[in-house]
């Protein structure tokens, strides 16, 4: 099973490797409904790869024996098992990889996969299709414009020269996707960019997911739309500002 944020953890669903998913909510109730769940479980073992305090009480409140957890500050009592420190700029995946030593499992590194329906696959081609007319194009690329941190944000001047040079060289069109309180970003590439871009609103997960499969590359800020570009297999280039790209992008050179 896998528990994570709602809505966010939606982008598990159809994962055939999962046998559920338990959603968190927000605050103190969304806390004590996820406990109830993880108790009427009655799991042997977890392991937490979030490891701030929220995560760490759940666990212990939850009543399960074996607790995985990080070493950072007061929550490390919380767990049962400390995850071995790893050396600086590991990546995230080896990092959690490596978690699952302290239960006697192990793993492979490997790319994440995001599993979507035949039929969300048609409506975000058809999604796709419709904001940028209809027209015939040899390429479609995917942007990302935004970030949670202004430092992570390519400038947005720039992204509307890429589309241009996109359009130019390979007769293509882009699609931008903007995150919540994003969409001037993502409509200032469009209306600067003199038709070569279109805009798409904020929208679910999945339904994001569905209109990057209708890609043919991805072009994205360091951020959760870039992994989930690589998850759905799209050819991704990631734009790093002040983060580590070793650690949270360990895909270069990776084929789908």
């Amino acid at each position: 099973y896998y528990l994570g944020e709602a809505p966010h953890v939606s982008v598990l669903e159809g994962n055939p490797h999962l046998a559920g998913i338990i959603a968190l909510g927000r605050g103190i109730g969304g806390s004590l409904a996820a406990a109830a769940a993880l108790r009427r479980l009655r799991f042997s073992a977890a392991v937490d790869l979030f490891y701030n305090p929220r995560s760490a009480l759940l666990l212990r409140i939850s009543g399960i024996p074996v607790r995985v957890g990080g070493s950072r500050g007061l929550r490390r009592r919380f767990y049962t098992h400390l995850a071995a420190p790893l050396p600086p700029g590991t990546s995230a995946v080896v990092h959690h990889i490596r978690a699952l030593e302290a239960i006697d499992a192990s793993g492979e590194e490997a790319l994440p996969r995001v599993y979507l329906t035949d039929a969300e696959r048609e409506a975000g081609r058809a999604m796709v299709d419709r904001v940028l007319g209809g027209a015939e194009r040899r390429v479609i690329v995917g942007f990302h414009p935004g970030g949670t941190w202004p430092a992570k944000r390519w400038p947005s001047g720039h992204f509307t020269s890429l589309a241009a040079a996109i359009r130019a060289e390979l007769g293509g069109a882009v699609v931008a996707l903007a995150g919540p309180g994003e969409e001037g970003i993502a409509r200032s590439i469009a209306e600067g960019s003199e038709g070569a871009a279109a805009a798409l609103p904020p929208m679910p997960i999945r339904d994001a997911a569905s209109a990057l499969a209708a890609c043919d590359a991805v072009v994205a800020n360091d951020g959760g739309v870039m992994h989930l570009a690589v998850a759905l297999g799209r050819p991704t280039v990631g734009v790093f500002g002040p983060t580590d790209p070793r650690i949270w992008f360990p895909y270069e050179g990776a084929g789908p």
